[in-house]
């Protein structure tokens, strides 16, 4: 269940020349001992050459697999580490 936006960015993360849209999620799941402590989930939102917007499933689970997630900052040091290329 969100709880709420931590961090939104409009970037290009992937240096194509079109501006990307980063956005970090607080979510809780609402059970058990640690179900209302917040816990980030980042996704990246790729624009294209027709201005649409894309996301790449298996680069933000990773994001959130391997806790490059916690800043808008850390999201991008990840991702400028991958070859990204939408278009």
């Amino acid at each position: 269940m969100l709880e709420g936006v931590k961090a939104i960015s409009f970037k290009d993360v992937n240096h194509d020349g079109y501006s990307d849209i980063v956005i970090i999620g607080e979510y809780i799941t609402g059970a058990g001992p640690q179900g209302v402590v917040p816990f980030p989930i980042a996704d990246i939102y790729f624009q294209k050459k027709n201005k649409t917007f894309t996301t790449l499933p298996a680069l933000d689970q990773a994001l959130n697999d391997q806790g490059h997630n916690q800043t808008i900052k850390d999201v991008i040091q990840y991702v400028s580490k991958q070859r990204i290329n939408v278009n």
